[in-house]
């Protein structure tokens, strides 16, 4: 099986190393846009990360939108002390993958990075990352590369969707890309759909609400997709 290597920063010491083995998962749950407030506990990100420990998966990736309010410039160390806050690491599975979003609500990186603890590895990429599955490979991108602005993606997405062309900028990337074989997964539109004979899948969104409990206007539902040696399984989450 072919490899894509990564440099990465090991955070408990040691010099630089290639570690494109990190991005083979034989199993995979995947979801997007999960929009968790910085500094507190993500209840919906603990959710995910216990359910990919009961299933046994042993790779939990996030196509971006992890944060929603910590779009900053920001090292290795800053990123997993906030991350911390969030999630523990050790709730997590044998690999997390996080793909962050560019333009907004992620933090800025100006590399990939890696933490390794209790058994549990954390790498955290950004824009294209391909991943290797028993499925084959599968692309993961958030979705900004295509439109920065979210909203604008929601709109052009929902519009094209009335008009009988799902997955809309998502199809213009592949071509655009050429990318001819194995999956494409985003999130960004927050608006979750598959196509199985273009391999696309949007992933949804988690946010239901802006602030002081306000429905947020680009109404969805998270949508959660199982890789593994049985194929790819798409789920609908209904979260509270």
């Amino acid at each position: 099986m072919s490899r894509i290597p990564v440099e990465a920063v090991n955070m408990e010491g040691g010099s630089n190393r290639k570690t494109g083995d990190l991005i083979s998962c034989r199993s995979a749950l995947m979801t997007s846009d999960m929009h968790c407030k910085k500094g507190s506990k993500c209840p919906q990100l603990e959710a995910i990360a216990r359910t990919a420990s009961r299933l046994g998966t042993e790779c939990l990736v996030v196509a971006g939108d992890l944060f929603d309010d910590f779009h900053e410039e920001a090292d290795a160390e800053l990123f997993f002390k906030e991350f911390g806050k969030i999630c523990s690491i050790e709730s997590l599975p044998a690999k997390t993958i996080i793909v962050l979003s560019g333009s907004s609500h992620d933090p800025i990186l100006d590399k990939f990075i890696v933490k390794t603890t209790s058994g549990k590895t954390l790498l955290v990429t950004r824009q294209i990352t391909p991943l290797y599955t028993p499925k084959g490979k599968v692309v993961v991108i958030h979705g900004d590369i295509i439109i920065r602005s979210g909203a604008l993606a929601f709109v052009i997405n929902y519009l094209a969707k009335v008009l009988g062309q799902n997955l809309f900028l998502e199809r213009k990337f592949r071509e655009k890309t050429r990318l001819e074989s194995g999956w494409l997964v985003a999130g960004h539109t927050h608006i979750y759909g598959v196509d199985a004979k273009e391999k696309i899948v949007n992933l949804g969104s988690w946010k239901k609400h802006w602030f002081k409990n306000l429905p947020y206007w680009r109404r969805s539902k998270p949508v959660v997709l199982v890789i593994g040696e049985k194929g790819l399984k798409l789920h609908v989450v209904d979260y509270l």
